[in-house]
């Protein structure tokens, strides 16, 4: 007798998701001495499917084309997962043992082994494996009824899982990338980031401020929104949970508020809770959801890290330079004044792109484009180490940024042996690194150099 092989596959050789099907367990002849077991092409045909893992057991059943966790058919199932788990199926192929005991115990096929079983309107399908054969190279299974041994792959059932989680259609996270606003709120401290609303062209560079409109550290912000607003799930680990203590929910460590335009526009919340920490991230609930979730712990750590975060602007200033079109530094002895010139150049001719360019003048002398730009940037990096209503220093100078259009921003600067201020308007003294700033007007004392010797 030639030895024989069962296969288990769809007639195409391959689990095509997107055709709406997926291939069924059935007996059919072939034209061998024996009949084997094979996928058939019935997709449409397949009513439920179940396999029993370790002892436990879950089962689908698909009415109407959606599928339902049998017995539960307000759980929510991702049909697409129900068809993915079954791949571990096909192929699957499997030789007949030449002898065979009686008993098909002996290999460790029992009522209670693991099974799967396929369902049509046509009846059911199912196959038990038992025990590894003792070499290793293979596990025993038996279709029901057939009478007889085969030998398949020791990995045949391994991609299965019985958790319900992991056939869970979850919810989609919302595209939060234009954001007005966002909030964290953790015991008794709450943390609230608006969006700075500017006049186009204004010299105000700072973007994010505060309920009481005071600016904050663009850098610190944006860092911890990268987060928030990246949001995803990593899994779901209950649905309808009756106890959210379990998973730190009842009282959350923090919840977290997210404000977005959507893609018409409108103002839309994402509302979510943060809850304890768990091996592979930290349990989250969106607010009003029957389901938790689990999500990274790189996320739930910068929740947890931005609830006491100080995210108070760190400099004294943050100047929009692309809105200026000079500087002006005023001593009691001396005036120079920084021009800005912007054309519009083709970067191209083979192209319709065009890009602005900026030139500088120090004193009607040209200044070195690159140095005159990181010069301008160099002056929102100083940092605030103190503040004060009152600052006890000498006069050092005036400067004065004017716009494209608009009022001008005027900066009064001081200074004593250790330390420099600047304040704008009537508003408090802030003080800064009097090296920083000295070295900044290093400049413009090149610059007036270079302008004197072009004079001579």
């Amino acid at each position: 007798m030639k030895r024989q092989t069962i296969t288990l596959l769809s007639l195409t050789g391959a689990l095509v998701l997107c055709a709406g099907g997926y291939a069924v367990l059935a007996f059919t002849p072939q034209e061998e001495e024996a009949p084997a077991v094979a996928l058939t092409s019935a997709a449409d045909e397949l009513t439920a499917a179940s396999w029993q893992i370790a002892g436990t057991t879950i089962s689908f059943v698909k009415t109407d084309d959606t599928w339902h966790l049998e017995g539960q058919e307000a759980f929510p199932v991702d049909g697409e997962k129900v068809l993915t788990a079954l791949t571990a199926l096909t192929p699957l192929e499997a030789q007949p043992l030449s002898e065979q005991a009686e008993d098909s115990a002996t290999y460790g096929i029992t009522d209670d082994s693991d099974r799967v079983a396929l369902t049509t309107a046509d009846g059911e399908t199912v196959i038990r494996f038992g025990d590894d054969n003792p070499l290793g190279t293979g596990r025993y299974c038996a279709p029901e009824e057939s009478g007889s041994i085969y030998l398949a792959d020791t990995t045949a059932l391994d991609a299965l899982t019985t958790d319900a989680m992991d056939f869970i259609e979850m919810e989609e996270v919302p595209d939060m990338t234009d954001t007005v606003r966002w909030s964290i709120e953790s015991g008794q401290a709450a943390v609230q980031v608006l969006s700075r609303q500017q006049d186009e062209g204004s010299l105000d560079g700072f973007a994010w401020e505060n309920a009481a409109g005071e600016p904050l550290d663009t850098s610190s912000v944006e860092s911890t929104l990268a987060y928030l607003t990246g949001l995803s799930y990593l899994r779901c680990a209950a649905y309808a949970p009756q106890d959210l203590a379990e998973y730190g929910l009842e009282t959350p460590q923090a919840t977290v508020r997210v404000t977005y335009r959507d893609a018409q526009g409108q103002e839309a919340e994402m509302a979510w809770q943060l809850g304890l920490q768990t091996d592979d991230g930290f349990y989250a609930r969106p607010e009003g959801s029957d389901y938790v979730y689990v999500i990274d712990a790189a996320l739930g750590q910068a929740v947890l890290d931005g609830a006491a975060t100080d995210f108070s602007a760190k400099q004294p200033f943050h100047l929009a330079w692309d809105n200026a079109a000079s500087v002006l530094l005023e001593t009691q002895d001396t005036k120079t004044e920084m021009e800005i010139v912007r054309e519009i150049s083709d970067e191209s001719e083979s192209n319709s792109t065009s890009s602005i360019e900026a030139s500088y003048t120090v004193d009607g002398e040209a200044a070195d484009a690159a140095k005159a730009a990181q010069w301008l940037n160099d002056w929102n990096a100083l940092t605030v180490t103190g503040q004060a209503e009152s600052f006890d220093g000498e006069t050092w100078f005036t400067m004065t940024v004017t716009p494209l259009d608009g009022e001008p921003v005027v900066l009064e600067w001081a200074k004593t042996e250790e330390a420099a201020a600047v304040r704008q308007g009537d508003g408090v003294w802030k003080i800064v690194d009097m090296n920083a700033v000295q070295t900044l007007l290093e400049f413009w004392n090149a610059s007036e150099q270079t302008t004197s010797e072009s004079t001579s």
